[in-house]
């Protein structure tokens, strides 16, 4: 799989009590990484719903333990992102699944996928294309 790291543009937000309570420990899973975020208080981000007026400002990176934790999120270039489905094709426009994870029949319009999922849970690269948005 090709390196995208290196094109990512990131910024530091805390973490939410619910992203660090719900976020797997280092060597358990993904947990909550690689899922698109939301600003849910001052500095402060939690998982994307999709919910009217939410308004994605990224995906997050690593995995943050405990609440007020520095939250890496990535809010442009090519960031793996978690697939909520497994059919997502290559060019596909993503958007998100109230779990944050990628989905293709969701608005906004998050990103395009640069590979496609095959299935539930699966990481895909994904371009990211953030409006800023709120979903409808």
């Amino acid at each position: 799989m090709a390196a995208y790291e290196e094109t990512l543009v990131n910024i530091t937000l805390d973490a939410s009590d619910n992203l660090a309570e719900d976020t797997a420990p280092p060597n358990e899973g993904p947990g909550n990484q690689y899922r698109f975020v939301q600003v849910s208080g001052e500095r402060e981000v939690d998982l994307f719903t999709g919910e009217e007026g939410d308004i994605c400002v990224g995906v997050l990176q690593n995995k943050p333990q405990v609440e007020n934790m520095a939250a890496t999120v990535a809010i442009s270039g090519v960031s793996l992102v978690e697939a909520g489905t497994d059919d997502i094709s290559a060019g596909d426009a993503v958007g998100a699944d109230s779990d944050g994870k990628a989905d293709d029949t969701e608005t906004p319009v998050l990103g395009i996928a640069l590979r496609g999922a095959t299935a539930d849970g699966q990481l895909i690269p994904v371009l990211l294309r953030l409006t800023g948005e709120a979903a409808s």
